[in-house]
């Protein structure tokens, strides 16, 4: 009682319900004297404590430790810190059925980004991608999906019913990448094969759910590479009654900043005049009707779908931008098609919706009409400073260089291989990570991935820069070495593989020039699908609810898969259920696991892997 009746608490109570806070959030009682040891009973925040801080990254999430958040944002997180983890309350909205600022911030975003409307997803692209697979396509849908889409079009499919057909890819034989999977004539040609019987033509948008036909494109893909968005457009507008999904979960940035065109890296060139402009040569232009968004937004890049009519376009907002980690936007072209689209998303998201992932999203709109296309545009010139830098280096090859001509890339990522240095990916970025404490989006057989962001600064590319002119130098000296003494010894030879920084070492040479490993071989051929459409004998749901085993790995070749099999990251299946397991995937699963890839859908069993298959 005496306590209630202090004037000191009485003061101190009403500061705390409605003041100004003096020194950010409420600071927890007593001291950690010991935080090791008291973190040890939580291992996730104890390992997460281990990294923050420590070393730059050239990873996800765009916002680089805060440093790409809206500053306003920012200083918000730093006075109120956990206060914002909030609930539905009074004045801040419901995300199911938004009419406040939910819904304010929400069609502010679609203002800055030309959709009809635009959603705000706290379960990633992930699950923009299934709701709109849910919401465009239904049991009698045909669903044509590209090789290299993302394992969430499967869960999508689960859902909806629709039945798949995989195209194959454009593959870089040398570097076993996706190009991309165009429109070609004979996958139109083969449309009729495939439409659903007794129906001539899917219904028309607006139509109804169940039984239209759905086109799905990868805009970009995970290392960068650019859609042939014009010739999909094209190519659509003579099949009026198929929608149209994106997947540009990697390309939330490009609505406000301009790709590249390959053959023009070298000098930093600026934007391509529009997405896959020489894959589709002699492709029509868009035919008559409603004006893509672009002209009613003239300052939208080429590179997003936005541009170009889709129905659906799913985005990433933490990949590149500046949204929190599982944060995501799902743009809807069509207003015909919002409640659907609303329908889809609240069966998929969380009704409990993190209040900060929310205000992650309101800031990043905030911040794309403040400053923030100013900072990607920073992004842009400085990843395009880092690859020339890494041109003047030598020792280093970069991927986007390599691209045939005409190709659209994202300058924020980066593709660098170290092989004619003697060094794999995986050599690589553990070098980069334990001598100079910087850290890579991916490390691969033969390359490593880098996202520039726009939580960057000249001091991270400077950084990065010099990293990678000290390894280059290191191994290169070493090359030198070597091939003197083999010189002295009779062995050496006069002509050799030769850098700006000198001779490659011997196993080097081997490295640049050796064909693509059985793993990467397989995930090659899954791409490539031997250059025609691929149907699976049962379509993703049907599977599912199918009775299935699991069976020994290495015994798992002709069995029906009955699960996906996916190498993590990218997320893209190797396995597709509903197809024949093969044996060079097999081969590639198991080479996989002996080099330490993780995968999503087998399971470990002492020494022993399993595969999920159907019961036959």
């Amino acid at each position: 009682m005496k306590l209630l009746k202090s004037r000191k608490y009485r003061k101190s109570e009403a500061s705390r319900l409605g003041g100004k806070p003096r020194g950010g959030w409420a600071k927890p009682r007593g001291r950690l004297s010991r935080p090791a040891a008291a973190l040890e009973q939580a291992p996730l925040l104890a390992a997460m404590a281990a990294r923050a801080g420590q070393k730059a990254g050239f990873h996800t999430p765009g916002h680089q430790k805060g440093r790409g958040l809206w500053p306003a944002f920012a200083q918000l997180l730093a006075q109120w810190g956990p206060a914002l983890d909030l609930t539905e309350l009074p004045g801040l909205d419901v995300l199911g059925a938004p009419a406040g600022c939910i819904e304010e911030s929400q069609n502010a975003m679609a203002a800055l980004t030309g959709a009809a409307a635009t959603f705000y997803l706290v379960n990633g692209a992930t699950a923009g991608a299934e709701a709109a697979i849910l919401a465009l396509s239904g049991p009698g849908s045909r669903v044509f999906v590209p090789a290299h889409a993302h394992i969430s079009v499967y869960h999508g499919l689960v859902l909806s019913g629709g039945h798949p057909l995989i195209l194959p890819c454009e593959i870089d034989e040398e570097w076993g990448l996706p190009l991309s999977a165009a429109p070609e004539p004979a996958d139109w040609a083969a449309w009729a094969a495939y439409a659903p019987a007794g129906r001539e033509e899917p219904p028309a948008v607006g139509q109804g759910k169940s039984g239209g036909n759905l086109w799905i494109t990868v805009n970009p893909t995970y290392h960068g590479i650019g859609a042939d968005l014009a010739g999909v457009r094209a190519a659509l507008d003579q099949r009026p009654g198929c929608r149209w999904l994106v997947d540009e979960a990697h390309g939330v940035h490009l609505p406000f900043l301009s790709p590249v065109t390959a053959g023009a890296a070298a000098t930093g060139a600026g934007p391509a005049p529009s997405v896959g402009a020489a894959s589709s040569a002699g492709s029509p232009a868009p035919s008559a009707g409603p004006a893509p968004a672009a002209a009613a937004s003239p300052a939208l890049g080429a590179g997003s779908a936005l541009r170009w009519q889709a129905q659906a376009v799913a985005q990433s907002a933490h990949k590149l931008g500046g949204g929190f980690t599982q944060t995501g936007l799902l743009h809807c072209g069509d207003r015909r098609l919002a409640k659907d689209f609303r329908q889809a998303i609240n069966i998929l998201q969380s009704s409990s919706p993190s209040y900060l992932l929310l205000a992650s999203l309101d800031a990043w709109q905030a911040f794309l009409r403040d400053d923030g296309r100013r900072r990607l545009a920073l992004a842009r010139e400085l990843a395009l400073e880092l690859a020339a830098a890494i041109r003047g280096i030598g020792g280093y090859r970069l991927w986007q260089d390599e691209l045939p001509p005409g190709t659209v890339w994202d300058p924020c990522k980066l593709t660098l291989s170290g092989r004619e240095l003697g060094l794999s990916g995986f050599q690589l970025a553990e070098l980069l990570g334990r001598d100079f404490g910087i850290d890579t989006e991916l490390a691969a057989d033969a390359y490593v991935l880098l996202l520039i962001t726009l939580g960057h600064t000249r001091r991270d590319i400077r950084r990065l820069a010099q990293a990678l002119l000290a390894i280059s130098d290191r191994y290169s000296r070493r090359g030198r070495l070597k091939e003197e003494l083999r010189a002295k010894d009779g062995q050496g030879q006069k002509n050799g593989w030769g850098q700006k920084n000198g001779r490659v070492p011997r196993e080097g040479r081997a490295l640049a020039t050796a064909p693509l490993s059985a793993y990467q071989a397989g995930i090659a051929a899954w791409y490539r699908g031997e250059q025609k459409i691929l149907q699976p004998e049962l379509s993703p749901r049907e599977v599912f609810f199918r009775p299935g085993q699991w069976v020994p790995l290495r015994e798992a070749a002709g069995r029906l898969a009955a699960a996906a099999v996916v190498p993590y990251p990218p997320g893209i299946p190797l396995i597709y259920p509903g197809c024949r397991i093969g044996k060079t995937a097999l081969e590639a699963l198991i080479l996989g696991q002996k080099a330490g890839q993780a995968y999503i859908g087998l399971e470990k069993r002492g020494e022993k892997s399993f595969i999920y298959v159907s019961a036959e």
